[in-house]
């Protein structure tokens, strides 16, 4: 049987530590109450991408950057969505696009065939500006 394990400073779910997941992945960081909170990383296993920074609740939450092999996320996040002020980094290519991500009202298709249909709330990138990246 496959289990989840943890280790580090980790009493009554509160403190720092490491927990491993059955599906490979990691967060290293602080905890409290079982959930994730106060600044950590999470590292997906099947990507190799990774998320640092804050965490509230067991969501992303407040300023992080979410790291992905050929480009990363800087900005905010709220409710384990990016939010608001950010940008794009593309090392590989030199430069870095600046922007938002708004929220958005998005119409479902209502699984109950009633007249209205459902609306969910999701982020959306507005793009402001793309620059070189500066090298020092």
């Amino acid at each position: 049987a496959v289990v989840s394990t943890q280790s580090g400073h980790y009493g009554r779910g509160n403190g720092q530590g490491t927990y491993y997941y059955v599906n490979g992945d990691t967060y290293e960081g602080e905890w409290n109450n079982h959930l994730r909170h106060g600044q950590g990383v999470y590292t997906y296993k099947d990507t190799g991408s990774k998320y640092i920074g804050a965490w509230k609740e067991g969501k992303r939450e407040g300023g992080g950057q979410w790291i992905h092999s050929n480009h990363k996320y800087v900005g905010g996040f709220a409710n384990d969505q990016p939010l608001g002020e950010g940008k794009y980094v593309f090392n590989h290519v030199g430069c870095e696009l600046k922007g938002e991500y708004i929220l958005q009202e998005v119409p479902q298709a209502n699984e109950e065939d009633e007249e209205e249909p459902l609306i969910i709330t999701v982020p959306r990138w507005r793009s402001k500006n793309i620059k070189p990246l500066v090298t020092v």
